[in-house]
């Protein structure tokens, strides 16, 4: 998964900030930064948020898919909750 791909996915969910946004950029590489690990000075020499190397590709595919996972299970948690409350 592409960096800019990854966050025009999940930072729109997670900080609710749409690329057209002001804030956007620096919350993107906040979020490439906690997930991939590199310095913010790295991710920013990327143009248009786009690598060639595969591990960080492999990395932000994980991201996403615990991210998907996450959302899952707090939405089936939250069901389940409100089923034994009424």
């Amino acid at each position: 998964m592409q960096p800019k791909d990854y966050c025009a996915k999940w930072v729109p969910r997670k900080y609710g900030i749409t690329p057209e946004q002001w804030g956007y950029k620096a919350k993107c590489l906040e979020e490439l930064e906690q997930v991939t690990g590199l310095a913010r000075n790295t991710l920013k020499n990327w143009k248009d948020l786009t690598t060639e190397a595969l591990y960080v590709q492999k990395l932000l595919f994980y991201a996403d898919f615990y991210n998907e996972l996450s959302d899952f299970f707090k939405k089936y948690s939250e069901k389940k909750v409100d089923k034994n409350t009424t």
